[in-house]
């Protein structure tokens, strides 16, 4: 099962005409990152939970994976949390020996497979993909004794933290309400700690893992992808060409220079424009003499020469409710708001 319900609330704008899991990265939808993972461990079905805007994901995964999967998708007229969503398609899962768990927006190489080894070799309810936590970081703190999960919580002596992946058996349905919302750690896997000889065991990762919560972190994600890419740890995209630490959609006209950057496509970069540390979604228009850095552009923005960007991210229109804080409208029909608290927006070289 694939996590894709939410309504991406920290890229807003951006997610208000755009379902999170299709915002692209480096040239590939979210989504696709997730469902690809499934595929590698072998999977044939695939449920899709969905809410925010669910029509143009669910046409991008039939169209892209409908001769590689069955799947089938859960509309939830209210989002219902992890636990609640699973038991939602209870129906789907009850009869399997077990089945996998994922997050829409989390993007990660490691092998699931890794995951039911270690739950079957363990005869465990689940077994979850962890990893180092990270400094200050805000999820979930997992005690982990090398094999068995003995406890969730903020404790700051924790090391570990879950990473967003899980391999299940259906007893997980004992513990999860029927209806409802539900967080699984929650309703399942600390009842199960406290009340259950059942063990709930982990799986410790440290390769390449991205949470795609914010735009700063999608930022970040993009950079460490193109240097995964640049080793031969990360495939470059069939739909792309990775020259000198950037990536560019076949598609895209570059008039300008890239600098650890992505394109997308049909995007132009016009002469003397230098796009650094920065992401061009499909469509866009950067005229001549402009510099855009730490940014995002989404899908059909077009800029006039002479442009100067930082750490903002702009879309093509507000729709669906006010600008985040911080944002600004840019004449009448694009919007900036900043990715980076740490950082100033400027646009034209003018303090926002």
């Amino acid at each position: 099962m694939v996590l894709a319900a939410g309504f991406g609330m920290r890229f807003r704008p951006a997610t208000n005409s755009l379902p999170k899991p299709m915002i692209p990265l480096c040239l590939r939808p979210l989504v696709e990152w997730a469902l690809d993972s499934l595929v590698r461990a072998g999977v044939g079905e695939v449920v899709i939970n969905l809410h925010h805007l669910p029509v143009p994901l669910e046409r991008f995964v039939v169209e892209h994976y409908g001769e590689k999967l069955s799947i089938a998708f859960s509309l939830e007229e209210k989002i219902l949390g992890t636990g609640g969503g699973l038991a939602r398609v209870r129906s789907f899962f009850e009869s399997e020996k077990s089945f996998y768990l994922v997050n829409g927006d989390t993007i990660q190489c490691a092998r699931l497979r890794d995951l039911e080894i270690a739950r079957s070799e363990h005869d465990a309810i689940a077994s979850l993909l962890l990893r180092p936590r990270l400094p200050g970081a805000l999820y979930t703190g997992v005690t982990f004794d090398g094999t068995r999960i003995n406890g969730f919580g903020d404790d700051p002596g924790d090391l570990w933290m879950f990473a967003g992946a899980h391999a299940l058996t259906p007893e997980i349905f004992q513990w999860i309400p029927p209806s409802g919302e539900a967080g699984i750690v929650s309703h399942a896997y600390e009842p199960i700690l406290d009340a259950s000889d059942a063990k709930i065991v982990g799986v410790a990762w440290d390769g390449v893992w991205h949470d795609i919560g914010t735009p700063a972190r999608y930022l970040d994600a993009t950079r460490d992808l193109i240097a995964q890419m640049e080793r031969g740890v990360v495939p470059v995209p069939s739909n792309g060409s990775l020259e000198e630490g950037s990536l560019a959609g076949q598609s895209a006209i570059l008039r300008g220079s890239l600098y650890q950057s992505v394109v997308g496509q049909r995007s132009v970069v016009g002469v003397g424009s230098r796009v650094l540390d920065s992401v061009i979604w499909d469509d866009c228009r950067i005229g001549i003499d402009s510099e855009i850095e730490r940014s995002i552009l989404t899908h059909g923005v077009s800029l006039p020469d002479g442009m100067q960007i930082r750490n903002a991210l702009i879309c093509t229109s507000v729709r669906g409710g006010e600008l985040p804080p911080g944002g600004r409208m840019l004449g009448n029909d694009l919007v900036a708001t900043p990715i980076d608290s740490e950082y100033e927006m400027t646009i034209s070289g003018e303090r926002i």
